[in-house]
């Protein structure tokens, strides 16, 4: 899960995964699906990771979490104050 949505400079990424991952993709793609960022992880099963979105227009992203041959896709918001 993903949260807070909508976000301004940071958003909270869940994971729960079944089985530990030796390696875990974060990638932020915007509406169009251009990517926006990338982060790389390591052993990761039940953790929460804290992401900064402040070079981020607003708008509407989604997350992409890759891991154990699988991926999952979440959307979000960011607005700017």
């Amino acid at each position: 899960s993903v949260y807070p949505n909508p976000a301004t400079s940071n958003i909270n990424i869940k994971l729960n995964l079944v089985n530990k991952s030796e390696e875990v993709q974060v990638r932020i793609i915007d509406a169009v699906g251009r990517r926006m960022m990338m982060e790389d992880y390591k052993n990761l099963q039940n953790e929460t990771l804290n992401v900064s979105i402040e070079k981020l227009a607003a708008g509407n992203y989604y997350v992409v979490l890759i891991a154990n041959g699988s991926a999952t896709v979440q959307p979000f918001v960011v607005t700017k104050q």
